[in-house]
């Protein structure tokens, strides 16, 4: 058997409510550095040294690993597969308020067929998909204790495709969602996932 483990990133500057920036450059906050720090010393205290950290191509999963890196003086890798799904463009959110963005970006989960793009720059939900479907074809690839830095989305839907459950239209968006936003999916939340006799299973573990 073979373990990965799954950290979220810290609060970000879009989870504090912050002036909208694009996707792959928002921020941690500076809680968002102390839960980084907090969250490697828990680590340290499971006694696991990662044999390999990966994180998204976004800034706030990079700054999230980075005490990780110093502290065992590894050096991370970029997987885009891990990049978190972008519902809405940022040319149509750069200039409305928060309360309008978050309005925006429920009816995008209530509407949303499986190839519906927002904008440039967006995602659809089908090439979402594909990155975590891809990423499961690929688990056999990484070694016991890798250590991959991701986002919130990500996770659910992870947890989703690996029971094989299908997401093939809007309706299927919505159920996935309803069962995202159920997990435990707080700032620097750490999965753990399982892989033995090509059984999976993603645990919550802290």
């Amino acid at each position: 058997m073979k373990s990965l483990y799954f950290i979220r990133h810290g609060e970000s500057l879009a989870n504090a409510g912050g002036t909208p920036l694009p996707n792959a450059d928002i921020p941690l906050t500076e809680k968002g550095h102390t839960q980084a720090k907090d969250r490697l010393t828990h680590w340290q205290q499971m006694g696991i040294r990662p044999s390999h950290i990966y994180h998204s191509a976004m800034l706030r999963t990079q700054q999230t690993a980075l005490p990780f890196c110093r502290h065992y003086n590894m050096t991370a890798s970029t997987l885009d597969l891990l990049d978190e799904l972008n519902t809405l463009a940022f040319d149509a959110i750069k200039d409305i308020s928060m309360d309008a963005r978050r309005l925006m970006n429920a009816n995008w989960w209530q509407t949303a067929g499986l190839d519906d793009r927002h904008g440039v720059g967006a995602d659809s939900f089908g090439e979402f998909m594909g990155r975590v479907d891809t990423f499961i074809g690929r688990i056999d690839e990484f070694n016991d204790n890798t250590l991959f830095f991701g986002h919130g989305i990500w996770l659910g839907l992870l947890a989703y495709r690996l029971m094989n459950l299908p997401v093939r239209d809007s309706g299927d968006i919505r159920r996935f969602r309803a069962f995202q936003t159920a997990m435990p999916m707080h700032n620097t939340v750490l999965y753990r996932l399982d892989v033995a006799d090509n059984v999976k299973n993603l645990a919550w573990i802290a």
